[in-house]
């Protein structure tokens, strides 16, 4: 009888770890909780507190994200372990990130000689082949859009199989952030928004006829999605390029984007927002992994304040004596009181000149305050 109750005992505990696992969402959502906290401590300049919420962070058996890597870099800057850091830059540059985080190649020399990997070559040499054809449709979209959707969807089928070789290579460096898919998958999402208004909005077709041919033609490839959301949960798609996507076919998360080519963003103020606005933003950046709409504005400030030089999770970072010169050649329009203009996130909507972009924030702002 005796070892009866040892038998059941054992019994209930393997069951208790068993229930007590994590799901591969449940252990991204603890991580992206720690790196919210992280990020807001070097916002407030507590060095000390946010090398705590990094090391929990990297304690969470997710493959750790190159956002989360750089700010671990620029944090031990600060706390003066450049061995630490030079460490982190060096596997960023080494894993393609020197264009999406320029502030590491002030660094090269430090680093180790960096290794060419045929098989990495060949993957990113699809990757280009995909985003040319993708771009010679794109570019006789408004002569043959319908021929332009039929590349746009053949190119999905081929993005699908590239994120399916890949997602089980741990040792690859692929990133979707750093590869030529990343246009390729936004016009995805594109066809697919312009798709829901048709679908919502009966005089859409009449006022643009040119999108007549989607209203028989299916849009949504949930495989592509499903590899997508993989792809974020291993660190090769960041959460917030993910949002972008999303954002294309009318999720909103919050954050709008001007200006594709230089990469800064216009990000609305919460005191100036309607609370039903803010709670609908907020349950739509927690589905998608991201922080709340305050805390991801509190970031858009102090990003502005640091003036990109390189000090905290920038999209594009310049040296100070290129940024002055680089505000004015591109008249950077830094004015309206209740929006603050940062070089944050992604990008995707395209605008002719700084000019345009100007007078489309300020349609946003009535469209999204009244």
């Amino acid at each position: 009888m005796r070892n009866y109750f040892l038998l059941l005992i054992v019994f209930i505990t393997a069951c208790s770890c068993v229930r007590e696992d994590k799901s591969q969402e449940q252990k991204f959502s603890e991580y992206t909780i720690y790196a919210n906290k992280a990020e807001l401590c070097l916002c407030e300049d507590d060095f000390d507190q946010a090398k705590m919420y990094f090391d929990s962070l990297f304690r969470i058996d997710i493959k750790a994200h190159a956002r989360e890597k750089y700010n671990f870099g620029i944090l031990s800057l600060r706390l003066g372990d450049t061995i630490q850091a030079m460490n982190v830059f060096a596997d960023l540059y080494q894993t393609n990130y020197a264009k999406k985080y320029p502030f590491i190649e002030k660094f090269t020399l430090d680093y180790p000689e960096v290794e060419s990997i045929q098989e990495d070559e060949e993957l990113y040499k699809k990757c280009d082949e995909i985003l040319k054809t993708d771009q010679i449709a794109n570019g006789k979209k408004y002569f043959d859009n319908e021929e332009y959707f039929r590349v746009v969807m053949l190119n999905v089928g081929k993005i699908k199989q590239i994120l399916k070789g890949e997602k089980d290579n741990e040792h690859s460096n692929f990133s979707i952030n750093t590869s030529a898919l990343y246009l390729p998958i936004v016009h995805y999402y594109q066809f697919k928004g312009l798709k829901k208004r048709i679908s919502k909005n009966s005089s859409f077709v009449s006022k643009f006829p040119i999108y007549k041919h989607l209203e028989n033609k299916p849009v949504y490839d949930q495989e592509l999605e499903t590899l997508l959301k993989e792809c974020m949960l291993q660190g090769k798609l960041c959460r917030y390029t993910f949002a972008n996507f999303q954002a294309m076919e009318g999720f909103k998360t919050g954050n709008i984007v001007q200006y594709q080519f230089n990469d800064y963003s216009v990000v609305n103020n919460p005191k100036y927002m309607k609370d039903s606005i803010i709670e609908m933003l907020d349950r739509n950046r927690k589905s998608l992994f991201l922080e709340s709409y305050s805390d991801y504005f509190k970031k858009a400030v102090y990003t502005s304040k640091m003036e990109n030089e390189g000090m905290v999770f920038p999209k594009l970072i310049l040296d100070i004596e290129d940024r002055e010169q680089y505000y004015k050649d591109k008249q950077a329009w830094r004015e309206a009181a209740n929006f603050i203009i940062c070089s944050v996130y992604a990008n995707t909507f395209q605008f002719n000149d700084d000019e345009q972009a100007k007078n489309q924030a300020k349609n946003l702002k009535e469209s999204f305050y009244n």
